[in-house]
């Protein structure tokens, strides 16, 4: 009962979700391990969504939710399947144990060493630096690693005019200050500040934001740091 509901996609995901499902089907034997990483809110969900949704009627769909000393053995037996592994880097552990981790057991399931395989696995991670050195800069295993940093300006622009009244349109220049100054800039933000402002037609989008849990109210400083390195004089912004 996977969920491939959605409205509008912004962004690269449409792009993304493509060049996904291109590779998977010009490759027919290997694997294929696609990451993505970023914080919650920015498009990787959605992503696997749309690739899902574009499998779901033709190959099966296998989540895995948790983690068992098994579950090496039975991907391992899989062929032809699309696996998604949400927030991977909670279910599988990368630890200092002695012993193997579940991130480490996975490592010839991914590369195929066990078995002759095609299966595309998709895989979600909110915090990168909680993932085995040896599934990052290793194409063999995981072949793209997608990141979601932040949304551009104009992802928030035509957000706003898809969906913000048009008396409101003159506020659209704020709405972009104020997103770009909260720690994560995602679409979720820009969604719940536009809904804000068409419920609440006379509140400022400073306002709106002073009220609202989407920013942590920093103050952001550029810094120029001025050092030598062997006598000669660098500097880093």
């Amino acid at each position: 009962d996977y969920k491939t509901s959605h409205g509008k996609t912004y962004g690269e995901v449409q792009t993304i979700a493509k060049h996904v499902i291109d590779a998977f089907d010009i490759e027919k034997e290997k694997n294929i391990g696609a990451l993505f990483s970023g914080a919650k809110g920015l498009g990787k969900s959605l992503t696997i969504r749309l690739i899902v949704e574009h499998y779901m009627k033709t190959k099966p769909v296998i989540i895995v939710d948790r983690y068992t000393n098994l579950l090496p053995g039975v991907l391992s037996d899989l062929k032809d399947c699309v696996i998604i592994m949400d927030e991977f880097e909670k279910m599988f552990r990368k630890s200092d144990e002695e012993g193997m981790t579940p991130q480490e057991s996975l490592l010839s399931v991914l590369d195929g060493t066990k078995s002759i395989s095609h299966n595309l696995y998709l895989l979600s991670v909110n915090d990168v630096f909680r993932l085995d050195d040896n599934l990052l800069s290793r194409p063999g295993r995981i072949r793209y690693h997608f990141q979601y940093e932040n949304i551009s300006d104009d992802v928030i622009r035509e957000f706003c005019n898809d969906n913000l009244i048009k008396e409101r349109w003159s506020d659209i220049d704020d709405v972009v200050d104020a997103v770009k100054s909260c720690k994560v800039e995602s679409l979720d933000i820009v969604q719940s500040i536009v809904n804000e402002m068409n419920i609440f037609k006379d509140n400022s989008v400073a306002d709106i934001i002073k009220i609202m849990n989407v920013c942590d109210n920093q103050i952001h400083v550029d810094l120029t740091v001025t050092y030598s390195v062997d006598g000669h004089q660098a500097v880093l912004n």
